[in-house]
């Protein structure tokens, strides 16, 4: 019908608007109201039509004018190196949907639908993976009410020790007795002394589950007197809390092996890489660090450090070459024993069946 010839000429005038082509020619068998619609559409498009011939043989032409906007028409638009990063950052964080990708296509290639959902299958692979940053030189930390219980820690007298071997060496392996402070303590480390000497830098740190990686980010922005999804974030499978100015993220050891298996482009702006609890050992931390091993070679740059409380050393120096190892004291917590009748006692909890 007459909607179908309109949409028609809607897509031709469009591809010739923004193709090479500088004439184009309609068929004679075009009714005379059919012409009219095509002389409307071209002034608003600021083209020039021409009808020529009597009768039957009456056909129709349009031209792009002598420069005229149109000729002009493509602008480009130079991104930073900078804007660039923070645009894939939000892509992947809030990936655009089939129906805002298919509008923000020209019209003349709105049609196309295999090339949309090829393009927007390309972008669910996103999610769920960690997102393109910049390394940035850290924010001062504030000071907080755990700074006198992190001075007491274990981890905190090898401070210094810690960040000179680390910068010495591309692979660190640190063991750490449980509560010695090395999960919290060592990532920040990293960032307060990046802040002193200002240099850019960008920390992952994975944990074997979901819970932990919350639970330690949280610390760490609290120890920090920061907001988590600051400068320090975590992101898990279906729940992110990160930001363009996040430095140091957690994570699970899933997340960074599917952000690896989908292209190594996101290690290049990492500084260094710290893999906790490294001993319990399953599907996803020994394919991790087979990776990250290859990885290494590629990244000069990059620096791996790897946190347990109980490591077989020998088989990780085997594994990744002479490499040191530094040790820390544990600190046992005191742990009281309870039974039931005390902490009825000290609730003072009773009830009717108790009172008989």
């Amino acid at each position: 019908g007459d909607e179908e010839v309109k949409i028609a000429v809607n897509i031709a005038l469009e591809r010739f608007r923004y193709g090479d082509q500088r004439e184009m020619e309609f068929p004679s068998s075009l009714t005379s109201t059919e012409r009219a619609f095509i002389h409307r559409l071209s002034q608003s498009l600021g083209l020039v039509s021409k009808s020529k011939g009597k009768g039957a043989n009456r056909y129709l032409t349009v031209k792009k004018k002598d420069g005229s906007e149109t000729a002009h028409a493509m602008m480009t638009c130079n991104l930073t190196h900078n804007t660039k990063h923070a645009v894939r950052s939000l892509i992947q964080r809030f990936p655009v949907t089939n129906k805002e990708r298919t509008e923000l296509l020209p019209k003349t290639e709105r049609g196309n639908v295999f090339a949309v959902e090829a393009e927007n299958r390309e972008m669910s692979k996103t999610s769920g993976r960690l997102n393109n940053g910049i390394p940035q030189i850290p924010v001062k930390r504030g000071e907080s009410e755990f700074d006198s219980f992190r001075q007491s820690l274990p981890v905190f007298e090898k401070q210094e020790e810690i960040v000179k071997i680390i910068k010495e060496n591309k692979v660190v392996l640190i063991v750490g007795e449980t509560g010695s402070g090395k999960t919290t303590q060592i990532p920040q480390f990293l960032l307060d002394d990046c802040f002193k000497n200002g240099i850019p830098c960008r920390i992952f740190c994975t944990q074997p589950r979901r819970l932990a990686a919350i639970a330690v980010a949280e610390r760490v922005a609290a120890e920090r007197r920061e907001r988590i999804g600051q400068t320090i974030g975590y992101q898990i499978r279906l729940e992110s809390r990160v930001s363009p100015k996040t430095l140091l993220t957690f994570c699970t050891n899933g997340v960074l092996l599917r952000t690896l298996m989908a292209g190594d482009s996101t290690l290049s702006t990492v500084t260094h890489v710290i893999v906790d609890e490294v001993h319990e050992r399953d599907r996803f931390s020994d394919f991790l660090l087979t990776k990250l091993r290859d990885l290494l070679q590629k990244h000069p740059t990059l620096k791996l450090i790897l946190s347990s409380a109980a490591l077989d050393v020998n088989l990780f120096i085997r594994y990744f070459g002479s490499c040191p190892v530094i040790y820390i004291q544990g600190r046992p917590f005191e742990v009281k024993e309870m039974f039931l009748e005390d902490i009825l006692r000290t609730t003072g909890y009773t009830n009717k069946e108790m009172l008989k």
